[in-house]
Formats: C-alpha cells, structure tokens, sequence
C-alpha cells in the first residue's frame, strides 16, 4: 500500500508500505522525481540523510529523518522529522506522519 504526503508547497513523499518495512520516496513536484529513498524495518527502525539532495527549488536537507515508530498490537506509524528547504524558506518537520501499518488490514 502507498500513501502520498504533502511536505512542502514544492515537494511530498510517497510511502510504500508492508508488514516488516517502509520505503519513502521524498519527490520535488510537478515532475514527482524521487531525490531520497530510504528504507526502515522493524529491524532498522530509522534513517539519516546524510547529504542534501534535491535541486534548485527544494533540497532534502542534511539530517532529515524517517522513523519506524512501533505501535501497541504489532502495527507501526512511519514518522519524518527535519529540515527541508523550499523556494528559500526552510521547513522544520517534526515527526510528521506519512503511513501507517495495522495487522489485518
């Protein structure tokens, strides 16, 4: 399953989601290309951009995180905080949800 998530006015993540892990693809729109596609597992619960990316409009910047947060009953909530700039202005997400996964849906 994969939700869509407006981060920015200029850019959103699309998390796919399965039982044990999460892929998210941070993307710059219209275009919608992916610049970041981290991965966190119930074994890898979470992931650091280590390098700006992006381009001269939005940049996923250093530090931006993705966390697997577990959840009572075996489910977990994929959670993104940090710094994204876009069009100048800098973003500060704090712990932002983008997908969720609940046993026997």
């Amino acid at each position: 399953m994969a939700t869509t998530t407006q981060l920015t006015p200029n850019s959103q993540c699309v998390a796919t989601i399965t039982s044990t892990s999460a892929s998210v693809a941070f993307q710059i729109q219209p275009q919608d290309t992916a610049y970041w596609t981290p991965t966190v597992t119930t074994t890898f619960t979470s992931v650091s951009n280590p390098t700006a990316k992006g381009n001269a409009v939005v940049q996923f910047d250093v530090g931006l995180s993705v966390t697997l947060n577990p959840q009572q009953g075996g489910g977990f909530v994929v959670l993104v905080a940090g710094p994204i700039t876009d069009s100048g202005s800098t973003y500060n997400l704090t712990g932002q949800p983008v997908g969720t996964y609940t046993p026997g849906t």
